[in-house]
């Protein structure tokens, strides 16, 4: 994803598009499109792109979490929580996955989800932001 690193957006996007012309079915591609998009603003398309990974290739935890992420932007928040429980339920040990769920049962004010799923990324290694951690510690 040499381009898309690189602020290439355009030339990233062109390139992917020439992966997928050869292979239709290249995961890889679908997905980092994806995010190419997503970097450009363009949920819509970032969306539609991680769906077709996951039509591919259903166990494809990355295309569950990147699917629950786009939902969590557009505020969709329990099509996001059904979609990062799936990544879990492929890959338990996703510390981003269990991340993203904590600060939506927080944005639900489900607190006693949000700590579960926090103390879990951490224990997974994920470094939690000291201003989750000190909005949760009441609810300890």
């Amino acid at each position: 994803m040499a381009y898309g690193e690189q602020g290439k957006f355009d030339e990233a996007i062109t390139h992917y598009q020439k992966v997928l012309q050869i292979d239709p079915n290249h995961v890889e591609a679908h997905n980092n499109l994806g995010v190419v998009y997503l970097k450009k603003g363009k949920l819509d398309e970032a969306l539609s792109e991680y769906k077709k990974t996951l039509e591919i290739k259903p166990d494809y935890a990355k295309g569950h979490f990147n699917l629950g992420y786009i939902y969590h932007r557009k505020r969709n928040l329990e099509e996001a929580i059904a979609a990062f429980l799936r990544a879990l339920k492929i890959q338990p040990n996703y510390a981003e996955a269990h991340y993203n769920l904590a600060a939506i049962y927080y944005e639900k004010q489900e607190f006693r989800s949000a700590i579960q799923h926090l103390d879990q990324a951490v224990k997974l290694g994920k470094n939690a932001d000291p201003k989750f951690l000190k909005h949760l510690k009441p609810y300890r």
